[in-house]
């Protein structure tokens, strides 16, 4: 069964999703762009099922109490800073974390910035940034495909 709720972090309240058992194994799931926590839902309560405590969260700029007006807030440090604080809320000294798209690219930073409390990392849709920079600088059909506006 997910639950719904919200919390208070770094001075917004943000909206979740969890699952599970409240001492089970932890989990943070992190969506991608235009999606919202509830992407997570179905994963959830197979985690919960199977006894971790999973929790999605509605990012930064997602949850209508959770929208700055600032662009500059909207920084890789300002994203990954939230996801710490979610942690840290529930006390979760270590934790599993599977991002996808843009929650992909949070995660990827999240986990190299702070190895010491990501114990594994599952990234969906989304390459690890260095790999992505890479590509898009020594391929020119990669080059190509990142340029072209689609929207």
């Amino acid at each position: 069964m997910t639950e719904h709720g919200s919390i208070a972090l770094n001075g917004f309240q943000f909206t979740l999703l969890s699952a599970g058992p409240k001492d089970g194994e932890p989990v943070i799931l992190l969506h991608g762009f235009p999606q919202f926590a509830d992407v997570w839902t179905q994963l959830l309560a197979t985690l919960g099922r199977i006894g971790f405590r999973a929790v999605a969260l509605d990012q930064r700029g997602y949850c209508a109490s959770a929208r700055p007006v600032e662009t500059e807030s909207y920084g890789v440090a300002e994203l990954t800073s939230d996801v710490i604080a979610l942690a840290n809320a529930l006390e979760w000294p270590g934790f599993h974390l599977i991002g996808h798209d843009w929650g992909g690219f949070i995660a990827w930073q999240l986990a190299a910035h702070h190895p010491d409390r990501v114990r594994s990392l599952s990234v969906l849709s989304t390459a690890r940034i260095d790999a992505f920079l890479d590509a898009v600088a020594s391929d020119p059909d990669q080059k190509a495909r990142s340029q072209r506006r689609t929207w």
